[in-house]
This record gives structure tokens, C-alpha cells and sequence, in this order.
């Protein structure tokens, strides 16, 4: 049930960073990294439960934060630059 908990909160991370992307806001950057940081918290969680895979788990959240944490900071880059006068 938690790992089901975990892969949601993962979609609706890169959902929202997918969308600040597109459309920088305030709320939708909030939102972003609300959804980032809960992902880590619950991976780190699962992986304290059960530590099978430690490698492969380890590799695939490293890329996810990766990827995800990339396309968040390139979206407060855009979001900074147009707020910018």
C-alpha cells in the first residue's frame, strides 16, 4: 500500500514539474518541490523496509531526482527571468 503511496506522489511530481515547465508560477514551484522532497522522504522509507535491490533502487531514485530536480530548476530559472524587470 505504501509503495503504491510512493509511485503516486512520484507522478504527481513529475506532472508538477512538467507544468512548471510550461507554466511558472509560485504555487505550481511550491507544489514541485513539496512533491520532490515527500518522493525522497517515502523512497527513503521504502527502502528502510525493505533493502532488497538496494543498488537498482538507489540508481533509479538518484535518476529521478535527477531528471526532476533539472526540469524544477530550469522552470525557477524562467519563472526568476520573467519576474525579472
Amino acid at each position: 500500500m505504501f509503495l503504491l503511496f510512493h509511485i503516486l506522489i512520484a507522478l504527481s511530481s513529475i506532472v508538477c514539474s512538467t507544468w512548471a515547465l510550461f507554466f511558472p508560477s509560485k504555487n505550481i514551484l511550491r507544489a514541485s518541490y513539496l512533491s520532490i522532497a515527500l518522493t525522497i522522504v517515502t523512497g527513503i522509507y521504502l527502502i528502510m523496509l525493505h533493502p532488497t535491490n538496494l543498488t537498482q533502487t538507489c540508481i533509479m531514485g538518484i535518476l529521478y531526482v535527477t531528471a526532476v530536480s533539472a526540469c524544477t530548476g530550469f522552470a525557477t530559472y524562467r519563472f526568476v527571468r520573467a519576474k525579472a524587470p
